[in-house]
């Protein structure tokens, strides 16, 4: 039996069994696929009876699932009491359009999926019952028996007491109606409602006609009877499909908040870690027992006491299906495994110690939280993949920006300083006593400036390695000031440079040379932005347990604070300065501040000038040690 197709296909699924010409389903449906260029998916539907399956079909069913795979077919394994309601389902939501089918279930796939393609296969000797009928539904409860014949007592007498008032013949038959529904409200499963409908027209008969006491009647009441017996199986029946469907809407409304709230938990995760505790404390939460966890390529992580089980952990990293308790691999452990599937590979194992027999609902359900939880860590990978190259993307921009410069800015203090020299050596005669010490003054300051260049090159080198090792105490910060103005060149004989301090004791923790690096660099800014006999003032005072230390300066300002403390980073580039920075500095100063704990930012003063200001940790002095 199969159906013409008349449009491109865009996915095409395979309904595996245990069947070991299921294989012939498998092709079937590759080729289709393979014709209509669409994905192809397969789905097993474990039901309770496969707990007593035997090893040559669990054998044969997973022949079945690696053959699928082989195809290129993601296998789902699905859980529930009806195999056609459970593919049913999962095609209404996964957007198939073929079902490829063994023919004993197409009769009843073609009735439910009218506008799905379904393609059945014959097996050969196939004698099943082409219509399935489930029996699991009739089972017998005492405690449900008791209900309906409290229920039809009652509806007796109280249809005696009315037919004591000379009501009508007809009031008994609606009291046993409505006897019926609630016998349908109260009970589980058909076989209650019908042996309700069938002794209460016994009832009736027995109770209610003449002769009474007897089960002899008028052929009168015949009609009645039938009508009654009707009326009352098709009350019954509808209530009790009211009711599974209320209890399928309930179960369809929980799965929904329970994933809901999954989904929001994931969305806070910021890391993979997170994930991996959100779905935890889901599953924790849900289930109420002991639960350990795989990570990719980690340590195990246990939630409470769950056995260490690791050949059936790389069983399932290996073929991507579950182990463990109630499947056909291990099923002596005490845990079930389930694979947290990814795109490509496995993710993750969980291991779930189960107490009681497993329901198909809260497995699917299971699944459904572990099918999110990949999802999210399949994003967060590509994420940090994306974060990874987008790093090495920058690490390869900056240092083709550092060589650039490098080799640009080098070129004009190198070449100074070789013609300097060179007219020295060749016509040093030929100057006079004040050219010459201004040829000496340019070649000092080109070598200087090459030597503050090369110092922040390796200070930012050491940092960005982790190399770098503070080495912080107390220091007093007028020791570290005056430092700081003894290292400058000498072009702060050009500048008005001073100190001022809240208190002459003021001590700081901090690597004593790395803090004068990040002064030295601020005021060499300065004094490179300022004109000659500019104001540098060097301040500190302390804020609660922390030191302000403060370089202000009356030049221009800066134009763009918040991008002055970023690499290669310059102001006034357009200025024509010889000896213009790399924009080196000021990272390095942000770098050495950072790694102190502290923070560094500038503000433009008025009426005009910049105030670069940092923080560091005070220390307390004790002047009586």
């Amino acid at each position: 039996m199969g159906l013409c197709y008349t449009c491109r296909m865009a996915s095409v699924l395979l309904c595996l069994s245990t069947s070991k010409y299921n294989s012939r389903v498998i092709e079937k449906g590759a080729q289709i696929a393979k014709n209509n260029h669409a994905t192809l998916s397969a789905v097993y539907v474990q039901t309770p009876k496969d707990e007593s399956m035997s090893a040559a079909s669990k054998s044969c069913l997973r022949e079945n699932i690696k053959f699928a795979e082989s195809k290129g077919a993601k296998v789902t394994i699905l859980y529930g009491h009806n195999k056609i309601r459970q593919i049913v389902e999962y095609v209404d939501v996964s957007q198939v359009d073929c079902v490829v089918i063994e023919k004993s279930l197409a009769s009843q796939a073609l009735f439910r999926l009218r506008d799905i393609d379904v393609y059945s296969v014959n097996y050969p000797h196939d004698y099943r019952r082409l219509f399935y009928f489930d029996f699991s539904s009739f089972r017998f409860s005492f405690k449900d028996l008791l209900k309906m014949i409290l229920i039809l007592i009652l509806c007796t007498l109280v249809g005696k007491g009315f037919m004591h008032f000379q009501f009508l013949i007809t009031t008994p038959i609606m009291i046993y109606i409505l006897g019926i529904v609630f016998v349908s409200i109260w009970t589980s499963g058909y076989i209650y409602s019908l042996l309700a409908s069938l002794f209460s027209v016994l009832c009736f008969n027995f109770f209610f006609t003449y002769p009474y006491f007897s089960l002899l009647s008028d052929p009168s009441y015949i009609t009645t009877y039938i009508v009654m017996f009707v009326v009352a199986m098709s009350s019954s029946s509808l209530m009790t499909r009211l009711k599974k469907q209320s209890f399928e809407n309930a179960k369809q409304v929980y799965r929904t908040q329970v994933l809901l709230e999954m989904s929001q938990m994931l969305q806070k995760a910021n890391d993979m870690n997170a994930i991996y505790a959100s779905m935890l404390k889901q599953l924790h939460k849900l289930l109420d027992t002991d639960l350990v966890l795989y990570p990719h390529n980690d340590e195990p992580i246990l939630l409470g006491q769950c056995p260490i089980e690791t050949n059936i952990v790389a069983w399932v990293y290996e073929n991507k299906h579950e182990a463990g308790k109630t499947t056909s691999y291990h099923s002596d452990s005490m845990c079930l495994y389930l694979p947290i599937n990814g795109t490509h590979e496995v993710l993750g194992v969980v291991g779930i110690v189960l107490k009681d027999k497993m329901d198909s609902f809260e497995k699917n359900l299971w699944l459904a939280i572990l099918d999110e939880c990949g999802m999210a860590l399949e994003k967060e990978r590509i994420r940090l993949e994306n974060l990874k190259i987008e790093q090495q993307a920058k690490q390869e921009a900056l240092r083709a920006d550092l060589l650039r410069m490098i080799s640009h800015d080098l070129r004009t203090p190198l070449t100074s300083i070789s013609g300097n020299a060179g007219l020295l050596l060749e016509n040093e005669n030929a100057f006079s006593l004040e050219k010459k010490k201004e040829l000496y003054q340019d070649i000092y300051n080109d070598a200087m400036w090459l030597y503050d260049l090369v110092e922040n090159l390796l200070f930012i080198t050491r940092i960005e390695n982790g190399t770098m090792q503070l080495n912080q105490q107390p220091e007093m910060i007028e020791d570290i000031f005056r430092e700081a103005i003894h290292h400058l060149g000498r072009n702060k004989r050009n500048h008005n440079i001073s100190m001022h301090l809240e208190d002459d004791l003021l001590m700081a923790n901090m690597d004593a040379r790395l803090i004068i690096q990040v002064l030295v660099n601020l005021m060499n800014n300065a004094i490179k932005y300022t004109p000659e006999n500019s104001k540098i003032v060097l301040s500190a005072k302390r804020i609660e347990n922390k030191i302000l230390i403060e370089v202000q300066d009356d030049g221009n300002g800066v134009l763009h604070p918040d991008q002055l403390f970023e690499m290669f980073y310059t102001e006034n580039n357009h200025s024509g300065d010889t000896r213009r920075g790399m924009g080196l500095g000021l990272s390095l100063c942000k770098s050495i501040v950072l790694a102190h704990g502290g923070k560094i930012w500038v503000e433009n003063v008025n009426p005009h000038g910049a105030c670069f200001k940092f923080l560091l940790d005070a220390v307390e002095v004790n002047l009586y040690e």
